[in-house]
């Protein structure tokens, strides 16, 4: 088994570590923790859904969920070309999310090393 390990940065709370990000490479798995310790009512929607329903660990389903959430849908119009900037032969939102560092237009998260 081989976990690669990030943490989950908000940019727009000075870069605060609000939880982790765990995939299982051999499995193929998500897992998301969200830091016991965070100020719930400051964290982006993306998480807060859960921690408000004391929600800290996020079963593989919603973590994959959280995950497709951060990178472009695979039926996206231009995705051909968008395969072909990340290198990639076919769709994998795992390669595509470490390339963005699960940058979106929704909020201020990203994952880091």
């Amino acid at each position: 088994m081989h976990v690669k390990k990030y943490a989950i940065l908000d940019s727009s709370n000075n870069d605060a570590v609000v939880g982790a990000l765990f995939y299982d490479t051999c499995e193929r798995k998500y897992s998301v923790k969200i830091e016991k310790g965070v100020d719930i009512d400051n964290l982006p929607l993306s998480l807060y859904i859960y921690a408000k329903k004391d929600i800290y660990e996020l079963n593989d389903e919603y973590s994959f969920e959280w995950v497709r959430s951060r990178v472009c849908p695979s039926g996206r119009q231009n995705m051909p070309g968008i395969l072909d900037e990340f290198g990639l032969e076919k769709y994998d939102e795992f390669p595509i999310l470490e390339f963005t560092r699960g940058r979106c237009d929704k909020d201020g998260l990203y994952i880091s090393m």
